[in-house]
């Protein structure tokens, strides 16, 4: 049974109430759950900074791959399971990375503006 429940059965009179919590307790409390949540909000601040270097190193990498296949002959890009099909497939495996990293960016930037204002 919860202790509020327990608390209004047992209490002798009506009018008189006795506050678990004073409000210097419950300022406190809020004092510190602000502080952590700033903690943890630089901490996704840094995370999405931390993000947007692993994307811009996808990026790249795609950018590469893409100028390496780009570079090679006809006879080469078109060749069925050759090694330009995987760069090709490499390229567009590290693009596809790089936009789901920059959503989840995107995520964290909303959490950012629109939470622990």
């Amino acid at each position: 049974m919860d202790k509020t429940v327990i608390d209004e059965l047992f209490e002798e009179d009506e009018n008189a109430k006795v506050l678990r919590h004073t409000d210097d307790e419950l300022k406190d409390t809020l004092s510190k759950s602000r502080e952590s949540a700033a903690a943890l909000m630089e901490r996704i601040r840094t995370l999405k900074d931390e993000l947007g270097e692993i994307r811009d190193s996808f990026r790249s990498q795609a950018d590469e791959l893409e100028d390496l296949y780009d570079d090679l002959d006809f006879s080469q890009q078109s060749l069925a399971g050759g090694a330009a099909e995987g760069i090709s497939s490499q390229a567009d495996e590290s693009a596809s990375a790089a936009e789901n990293i920059n959503e989840a960016i995107d995520a964290l930037s909303d959490m950012l503006l629109f939470r622990f204002k």
